[in-house]
């Protein structure tokens, strides 16, 4: 808890200067919303980790506030869409653990585009590609606990699709793949169920 305290510490001061900086009328004003869009999105993190839900859904919600206008205003700059992503991802973290899964589903569903854009034009950088992972099994775990929901069902088998042409050497893709297919199947086979 100390180094927690003293991560919080430092980064609440780190946010000010930041904010400071943004504020200001410069050339570099983009950069330094970027840094504190970045900063908001990790001291969100620390006091997650501190259970401090309140102030971390705040700050994540700031960060996203500025990272989609950095994006609206300058789309083409990798490390905007990024941190778009990022935020996206971990707001869906939060929302699942603090409001339930389905209004989670939304923020994951609004990163992976993200993340697979950014791995499409940049398959060198491994980051893109773990995070797009990452982000895949966020939402997969949630459409997973679905299995009589056909819209579910078919959300994840795209995915898992796409999981599995994306990164073709790994088994377990295809594996998991292999086993929606069956899961739509059976449930497409079952009669129709009235509404009550």
């Amino acid at each position: 808890t100390d180094r927690r305290d003293k991560a919080e510490k430092a980064l609440v001061e780190a946010r000010e200067l930041w904010q400071s900086l943004a504020d200001r009328d410069s050339p570099n004003t983009m950069h330094h919303r970027h840094r504190l869009a970045v900063c908001l999105a990790n001291l969100a993190n620390v006091w997650l980790e501190m259970k401090r839900n309140d102030e971390a859904e705040e700050a994540l919600a700031h960060s996203l506030e500025i990272g989609q206008r950095l994006v609206t205003e300058v789309p083409d700059q990798p490390d905007y869409q990024e941190l778009l992503a990022r935020a996206r991802n971990s707001m869906g973290v939060l929302v699942r653990e603090t409001r339930g899964e389905q209004d989670a589903v939304p923020y994951f569903e609004e990163a992976i585009p993200r993340w697979r854009a950014l791995f499409l034009r940049f398959p060198s950088v491994p980051e893109y590609r773990e995070e797009l992972e990452r982000t895949c099994k966020n939402l997969l775990g949630l459409l997973d606990k679905h299995p009589d929901d056909e819209e579910s069902l078919e959300e994840a088998l795209a995915l898992r699709k796409e999981l599995a042409e994306a990164f073709p050497p790994s088994g377990e893709y295809r594996h998991k793949l292999a086993e929606n297919h069956i899961r739509l199947a059976t449930h497409l086979k079952q009669p129709r169920r009235l509404p009550a």
